[in-house]
């Protein structure tokens, strides 16, 4: 058995109409994880180390019409070092959300 991960998404639609929303939590191979109708989804998942990152895709009936940025998952009870801002972007640093 694997860790347990909390997941929780709502969905605002901002006044555009979407018919049948439904979540999606992808995995590595499109694998669907979970699945959930309506505008938020709230599951505690099971994973394994097989499973390396996920994603949220939101479909209005069959139609896809958005997608996360992948989640990154890895094992070890240490967090990861921060991403920072690349050097490059210094000068633009008040566009980019604070760390």
């Amino acid at each position: 058995m694997g860790d347990k991960l909390n997941i929780s998404i709502n969905l605002s639609t901002n006044s555009v109409v979407v018919g049948a929303p439904r979540f999606e939590l992808v995995g590595p191979n499109n694998t669907i994880i979970e699945s959930s109708n309506g505008t938020n989804i709230q599951k505690n998942i099971i994973f394994n180390k097989d499973i390396k990152y996920i994603f949220v895709r939101v479909l209005d009936g069959e139609k896809p019409i958005a997608f996360s940025a992948p989640i990154w998952l890895s094992e070890g009870a240490e967090s990861l070092p921060q991403c920072l801002v690349p050097q490059i972007w210094k000068d633009e640093a008040a566009l980019l959300p604070s760390i």
